[in-house]
């Protein structure tokens, strides 16, 4: 197979999300010249999506990703912000401010709520060791929620006085809320052993964007200066292996009818886009490895909940209301008890006058096809119990996304449930090998992160690896020609 220079290479990169940008980004800085991108929607940044809500265009919110996980180099995108100037000012993510409260009004102490906070972060890294160490699990200990319930009561009798029990628990549970938000799912769903292939990096959790996330994706756009993006402009059809033909080329048939021919193509359609469309997409299918993995790997919904008002009834900067239900009352019946999953509502750092909350897994679907003045009266009938004050005024407008329904995000991020494993994470990443051992169809994006799935650190670098594998590709090619 003759060698081609970098620069004659095409490239196709299916998504225009941070996964995407940031792998074509990166073949642009090492030579590669031919690179388009096409997307299937009608805008640029997949799951991250700035936008204006209120008064003025200042007035922001993020309805997908929020945060960079993670203050330090190691974080591919806080490196990115941080060079850009996009940190400035530098806001941390402060998860101690506010209030928490039971649904009988009662403000519980802050010493309390600190202290069963610290515990459950402290079962959270038990956790982790657990995957470390490969520990011996028992039958009541399996799922995340089971693991946690155990071992919260365990804390509560032995750590707590009988005194402050009662509301140690109910920290606990929203707590436990707090956790769903956080791995994108029902607790039921998620595997204990799995959860130390996560790995947390940076000195502090969370920093936030001034000016939101869509500044990373602005950034990246200007970096790129012979990338092709071209908008809805959906594949229909990945012809990996044209037997037919005998190429060695790789096909993409569009919804319109437009076809691509690439040297190789980056796939970063989110994970529950190919759960439910790899069948049709791939020609010839995808090894049995691959489609199997497909389904091993977890893929949760996670929808906001934006509160607008014209006149904040909180104190700035104290306006987080945390919901600490009761034991008696925290299970979930039905889907109509939808707003018992939100953990709290928070105000983001970018627009005063709004809080949000967030609704998670199949209560977090549910959502999605509630009227917003239903929502609205639901909310404001919440904080008013948890706050014991019916002056509490309703919203002007409310804002709830839409992951699960979005037909090319079909949800919100990755999880380990209890089929998956670490070999079936990598049985995601590989890329598809034509019958001359070319790396055809490569695969970016958070789910196929090893470590940092779930995250945007996780996508851009996922991105990052799969164009420095075409980068290695071409460079042993060219060596082997001399």
């Amino acid at each position: 197979m003759a060698s081609k220079r970098k620069s004659e290479v095409k490239v196709v990169i299916i998504g225009a999300g941070i996964a995407g940008l940031s792998a074509a980004q990166h073949l642009q800085q090492n030579g590669f010249q031919k690179i388009t991108i096409l997307e299937a929607s009608d805008r640029i940044g997949g799951r991250i999506h700035t936008m204006a809500f209120g008064k003025t265009e200042s007035d922001l919110v993020d309805l997908g990703a929020q945060w960079i996980h993670g203050e330090g180099k190691e974080n591919s995108v806080y490196r990115l912000a941080k060079k850009y100037g996009m940190l400035k000012p530098l806001i941390r993510l402060e998860w101690g401010t506010g209030v928490c409260c039971n649904e009988e009004g009662k403000e519980i102490r802050q010493e309390l709520v600190d202290d069963a906070i610290d515990k459950g972060f402290e079962i959270e890294t038990e956790l982790e060791k657990v995957y470390r160490r490969n520990r011996h699990l028992s039958e009541d200990e399996l799922t995340i929620q089971d693991f946690y319930n155990k071992r919260f009561d365990q804390i509560v009798a032995t750590d707590f006085p009988e005194v402050d029990r009662e509301d140690a628990k109910s920290v606990f549970n929203y707590f436990l809320n707090l956790m769903r938000f956080d791995n994108g799912d029902d607790l039921r769903h998620l595997c204990s052993r799995n959860v130390g292939q996560y790995r947390s990096i940076g000195e502090k959790e969370d920093v936030c964007l001034p000016y939101g996330f869509q500044s990373v994706i602005n950034a990246l756009l200007r970096l790129m200066t012979k990338v092709k993006i071209i908008l809805e402009c959906a594949v229909d059809k990945i012809i990996w292996i044209d037997s037919k033909n005998r190429t060695n080329d790789v096909k993409m048939i569009c919804a319109d009818g437009t076809e691509f021919i690439a040297d190789h193509v980056i796939v970063t359609c989110s994970l529950g886009y190919l759960q439910k469309y790899h069948e049709n997409l791939f020609e010839p299918a995808l090894p049995e490895n691959k489609s199997q993995a497909l389904y091993e790997i977890g893929y949760g919904t996670v929808n906001k909940i934006f509160l607008y008002y014209d006149e904040p009834f909180w104190t700035k900067g104290q306006g987080t209301i945390r919901f600490a239900w009761t034991d008696k009352n925290r299970d979930i019946n039905s889907a109509d008890e939808w707003y018992k999953a939100i953990h709290a509502f928070d105000e983001p750092h970018n627009n005063a006058h709004v809080l949000v909350g967030s609704v998670v897994g199949e209560e977090g679907k549910y959502i999605e096809n509630l009227d917003k003045d239903e929502v609205s009266r639901i909310c404001t009938q919440q904080i008013r119990m948890f706050l014991n004050d019916d002056s509490i005024p309703a919203p002007r407008d409310v804002l709830v996304t839409k992951w699960c329904s979005d037909k090319w995000s079909c949800g919100s991020y990755s999880y380990m449930k209890q089929e998956s494993s670490e070999s079936r994470r990598n049985d995601l990443s590989q890329p598809l090998y034509n019958d001359d051992n070319k790396p055809v169809v490569l695969f970016a994006g958070e789910a196929y992160h090893k470590t940092r799935y779930s995250t945007t650190d996780g996508a851009r670098s996922s991105g990052i690896d799969q164009a420095q594998m075409l980068v290695n590709f071409y460079t042993n090619q060219c060596r082997r020609s001399f």
